[in-house]
C-alpha cells in the first residue's frame, strides 16, 4: 500500500463515553474522502450519524440472514412442487409446507429480537400472509410474498456484511 501523504488523513483523537453501557469510544485518522472512521481498537465503532454499530448485532444479522434466506428459498420451493400436485398428494404436503413456513416465520422473528432491528417485523408480515394462501390452499400465489421478504432479508445482510468488513472481519 503506497504511503498517503498528510493532507489525505486528518489525524484527530476523540474519546466519548457512551453513558448506556459505559465503553469509551475512541476514533482516529478520519479519511477525508469517504468521511468514515478507521477503527484502531476493538470496541464499538460508531458511524458518522453517531448511531452505534454493534459487531456482535451485525454478525447475529449476517448469521439469521442467511438462515432466513435458505428457508424462503426452501418454502417457495415446496410451494412450487405442492402446487403441481394431484389432490391426495396436495393434502398429504400442505401441512407439511405449513409447518416448514411456520419454522422460517419463527426465525425471521428470532432475528427480530437478537438484532433489534424492525425491518424483521415486515418480513414476518410477508410470510404470514404467505402462510395464509398456503391454508386457503392456493401455494402457488406464495411466490410473490416470499420473493419480497428474500429481498428484504438480503438487504439485511448486505448491510451487516459490510459493517463487518468496515470492521475487519469480513
Amino acid at each position: 500500500m503506497p504511503i498517503q501523504p498528510k493532507s489525505y488523513l486528518r489525524t484527530l483523537t476523540l474519546k466519548r463515553k457512551n453513558f448506556e453501557n459505559g465503553q469509551i469510544f475512541v476514533r482516529t485518522a478520519k479519511n477525508r474522502y469517504s468521511k468514515r472512521w478507521l477503527v484502531t481498537d476493538s470496541g464499538t465503532r460508531q458511524s458518522e450519524d453517531d448511531r452505534p454499530i454493534d459487531v456482535k448485532r451485525a454478525v447475529s444479522a449476517y448469521t439469521q440472514s442467511e438462515k432466513v434466506k435458505s428457508g424462503l428459498i426452501w418454502v417457495c420451493q415446496v410451494a412450487e412442487q405442492v402446487a403441481v400436485m394431484d389432490d391426495p398428494g396436495r393434502a398429504q404436503a400442505l401441512p407439511l409446507l405449513t409447518t416448514l413456513a411456520r419454522l422460517v416465520a419463527d426465525e425471521a422473528n428470532l432475528a427480530g429480537r437478537i438484532t433489534a432491528d424492525r425491518r424483521w417485523h415486515a418480513i414476518g408480515q410477508k410470510i404470514n400472509i404467505a402462510l395464509v394462501m398456503i391454508n386457503s390452499g392456493v401455494p402457488q400465489e406464495t411466490a410473490f410474498h416470499l420473493t419480497q421478504a428474500l429481498a428484504q432479508v438480503t438487504a439485511i445482510g448486505g448491510q451487516a456484511a459490510s459493517v463487518l468488513r468496515d470492521n475487519g472481519l469480513f
